[in-house]
């Protein structure tokens, strides 16, 4: 059984230590980001007086619903197109990856923004802003789309001419001819 996946593993020396590299970089580090951003959630879950329901909580539920479409539907539609054999060393450009080349990490984002205004309603704005600044950063040039991208252009040469013609992270109409 491997503990962490081989790039962790290159010139870390004993066991020990890749099981010490992997619970600091894996598992610590993810618990403390979580903390971090789900802070203003918990703030909002813990306010003794909550408004009454109005119409920013209404938008609020809109952009978490957004969201959820866009985060289960891309993940449905990349399931879809990794089943079929023809499609291997292909890319997806159709569906939501039409828009953006990461249809889930945009929808995780709304979620998180959805959480976010309603945290704005109930404790105020101070926490929110951080907490999605944070997720944003780690989303869109850390953890998510960078990362992939770097691995996507490695294996599939088509995908830099989808990188160059899809937005990254927020969905707008391709700029020059679909793949």
């Amino acid at each position: 059984m491997q503990l962490a996946p081989p790039f962790m593993r290159r010139g870390v020396g004993p066991i020990w230590a890749v099981w010490l590299g992997t619970l600091g970089q894996i598992f610590l580090l993810q618990a403390g980001l979580v903390s971090l951003v789900g802070m203003p959630i918990m703030a909002t879950m813990s306010a003794l007086n909550q408004p009454p329901l109005g119409a920013l909580d209404v938008a609020a539920a809109a952009v978490f619903f957004t969201g959820l479409i866009f985060e289960a539907g891309a993940d449905y539609q990349l399931a879809t197109f990794r089943a079929d054999e023809n499609n291997k060393g292909k890319v997806l450009s159709s569906g939501f990856f039409y828009y953006t080349r990461h249809p889930n990490y945009f929808g995780d984002f709304c979620i998180w923004t959805g959480l976010n205004l309603i945290t704005c309603i109930a404790v105020g704005p101070n926490a929110t802003l951080a907490s999605l600044g944070l997720m944003y950063v780690m989303l869109r040039y850390v953890s998510g789309a960078a990362l992939l991208d770097s691995c996507q252009a490695e294996v599939k040469p088509k995908y830099r001419d989808y990188i160059k013609n899809h937005s990254c992270f927020f969905p707008w109409p391709p700029r020059g001819k679909p793949l």
